[in-house]
């Protein structure tokens, strides 16, 4: 295997996964600006104008696909949906015009729901989004570098100094002038990248390895240590950089001749050099590598090892380095090069560069998004909170905290009826705490644990009483936080407005179309059942009775008695093993093949009425089965048949109301739709302006 998989110890301490990288090719035409498309009516509904803007949103999102314009579609397809999103809209509209915006449960359900988008929206705008625009601005480069390790816990019990001691040590050397190389071969606790002077011979870049330790690395010049040890929880390092390059992505083939028992390194290699020496002459690298290459697996892909490769974040499908002789020779090589031999711990290499191009950011960004709410999003949302609290003025009065906490039982929560009892009243009026210049005294801090539903079990210790007031006051600092957001993000004020028109079109459509479904109209029944009749068919069915015996003896005599004339219920009633059924004299009533083995039986059989069937294994033992009567399939009454039409004329009855209330509503509300317009934006696409 040509891959490097013996990866360091100490990668695996420090170095992240990065997310595999997804490259796709797509010839982007441009498009209309989005000024463009907001500028261009398509439709009016009454007072509001619809704009292509509008138009193409509203299809990206109804089906899900943000990479393909609605104006693309074609314009029978534009007229269609234009057609359902006026009818939404003209909804809309009647749902405001009844001033249901006013009405106390919509105003209620848009109010709980503000915050939990308000939260996903905040949240990404000012921790994620930056955060992903840092990690792209930074993967713009890769950086070779090198460590030295000093663990918090020395390997060595023979160590003479304390791992501080050894990091205040090799800081002075570094000071003094001394070779970063030379203290990495003497002191790093990581052997292997020791023995090469510190260096790592794997590339990094931004999300690959932790926070401080890429801080370090890219606030450090070529060639340059950073000044300062850093401290993690595995150990202490020192950071040199060695190397700091432009990112590029390439797509390396090989065709692999190996060492091996039965090929000596100089037969390998006058091999390797034979097929160079082909290829040069003009030899297809495919079928040479198909036919000679001993990496059987890339051999049938044509040499691919895995997609594309950075120095910094692996192979694309599988994020693994490749070992360093091979990386060093593509990074040499132009787009198109095929390679000498090259020599690896595999074998010989003949190397194709068949592309090299600058990274697909936007195939990192959602690998990136995963990668920084695993590891960063937390403590920043934590660092965050903290700060807007500072800055609106949160703090707890110590004292009266220490104070109330002498009157509880520590050893209980809130759960505990009158927790609180023992609380002097002249603490009552005392603040506990204070944000945005609003005091909640112990008696506010009562009131809020005893009808907060969120604050239900809480512990009455110090920590559970610190971690109730947080609690409190991190969504005190976020709701002052965020209650601009629409101002701010017009963004966030067209996500609200659709929550909001949602709403609003669930209240009156469940007054205009649902609630009326409830009532049954038996007339459309009636008329659709005269109409469709001879659809439904009763199915083929049997009244059946069984006896069931556990052994295969017992069946035969059974069924020889029943053949004989002997009354076959009188015999269930005495022979039958079927738990319930001796009082039933074996019988299972009216069953069809759907549900029931023995129907299924009967109909395999094509048995008539009085058929016995002769015994016949079943489940653990032996059935012996008469068909009291075949019922053959007939039409259905309208009773019978009215299960199976339901759904069909709830949507009829629904597609029905839908078009009334639409009849109306296009009369109140004037629906006017400028195709010239249309045809226009569908031309400008076309034209790719």
């Amino acid at each position: 295997m040509y891959v490097q998989l013996n990866i360091n110890y100490i990668m695996k301490f420090i170095f992240l996964l990065s997310t595999v990288f997804i490259i796709t090719f797509q010839a982007i035409l441009s498009s209309p600006s989005e000024a463009y498309l907001k500028s261009q009516i398509v439709a009016e509904v009454g007072k509001e104008k619809l704009s292509a803007f509008d138009l193409d949103k509203a299809y990206r999102k109804s089906i899900n696909r943000s990479d393909k314009p609605i104006f693309e579609a074609g314009r029978d397809s534009v007229m269609d949906f234009l057609n359902l999103y006026t009818g939404f809209r003209l909804k809309v509209n009647d749902a405001y015009s009844r001033g249901f915006d006013k009405d106390s449960s919509v105003v209620a359900d848009i109010n709980q729901n503000r915050k939990i988008l308000a939260e996903s929206f905040y949240y990404d705008q000012v921790l994620v989004n930056p955060a992903i625009n840092r990690f792209l601005e930074m993967r713009k480069k890769e950086y070779q570098v090198g460590i030295i390790l000093i663990r918090h816990i020395p390997e060595n019990d023979t160590e003479t100094i304390t791992p501080k001691e050894k990091v205040e040590l090799i800081s002075q050397k570094l000071r003094a002038g001394e070779g970063f190389e030379e203290l990495a071969r003497t002191y790093s606790d990581d052997k292997r990248t020791g023995s090469l002077g510190g260096l790592i011979q794997n590339y990094v870049t931004s999300g690959k390895v932790q926070r401080p330790i890429e801080n370090a690395i890219y606030s450090t010049g070529k060639g340059q240590v950073y000044p300062e040890p850093i401290e993690t929880d595995f150990g202490y390092f020192f950071i040199k950089v060695f190397d700091v390059a432009d990112r590029i992505i390439t797509k390396p083939r090989h065709l692999l001749i190996t060492i091996n028992e039965n090929r000596t390194e100089e037969d390998a290699r006058k091999k390797a050099d034979s097929l160079y020496n082909l290829l040069q002459k003009g030899a297809d690298f495919k079928k040479l590598v198909l036919e000679n290459s001993d990496d059987v697996v890339s051999a049938e892909k044509g040499g691919d090892l895995g997609g594309y490769y950075s120095r910094s974040t692996g192979l694309q499908e599988s994020e693994l380095p490749l070992v360093a002789e091979f990386e060093n020779a593509v990074y040499n090589m132009k787009k198109g090069e095929i390679s000498e031999p090259v020599k690896t711990a595999f074998g010989y290499h003949i190397i194709y560069l068949e592309d090299a191009i600058e990274p697909i950011f936007e195939a990192e960004i959602e690998g990136l998004k995963k990668l920084y709410k695993t590891l960063y999003y937390t403590p920043d949302k934590n660092e965050l909170m903290d700060s807007l609290k500072q800055a609106y003025g949160y703090k707890i009065n110590d004292d009266v905290l220490f104070e109330m906490l002498n009157y509880l039982d520590t050893n209980k929560t809130n759960m505990e009826r009158e927790w609180y009892k023992n609380i002097p009243k002249d603490l009552h009026n005392k603040t506990l705490y204070e944000i945005l210049k609003k005091k909640t005294t112990i008696a506010d801090f009562i009131n809020i644990l005893n009808t907060d539903g969120s604050m239900r079990g809480a512990a009455l210790n110090e920590a559970g009483i610190r971690k109730a007031i947080v609690y409190k006051a991190d969504n005190a600092a976020f709701d002052e936080a965020t209650k601009n957001l629409e101002k701010d993000y017009p963004e966030f004020s067209a996500l609200m407005k659709e929550f909001r028109d949602g709403i609003m079109l669930f209240k009156v459509e469940a007054i205009e179309v649902w609630d009326k479904l409830n009532n049954e109209d038996l007339a459309l029944a009636r008329a659709y059942y005269d109409s469709t009749k001879t659809k439904y068919f009763t199915d083929l069915s049997y009244d059946i009775s069984e006896i069931y015996v556990m052994k295969e003896d017992d069946a035969n005599a059974i069924y020889e008695r029943a053949k004989s004339g002997e009354d076959f219920a009188q015999i269930a009633s005495e022979e039958t093993q079927r738990a319930g059924y001796r009082e039933k004299n074996g019988n299972w009533g009216v069953v069809t093949i759907a549900n029931n083995p023995f129907a299924k039986k009967a109909n395999e059989l094509n048995v008539q009425s009085g058929d016995i069937i002769p015994p016949f294994q079943h489940e653990r033992g032996y059935s012996v089965v008469k068909i009291n009567e075949v019922f053959t399939p007939r039409q259905m009454t309208f009773e019978e048949a009215k299960s199976r039409f339901a759904p069909r004329i709830q949507e009829i009855r629904q597609k029905n109301l839908n078009s009334q209330w639409l009849a109306k509503l296009s009369k109140k509300f004037n629906v006017k739709i400028h195709e010239k317009v249309i045809e226009e934006v569908i031309n400008q696409y076309k034209s790719g302006k």
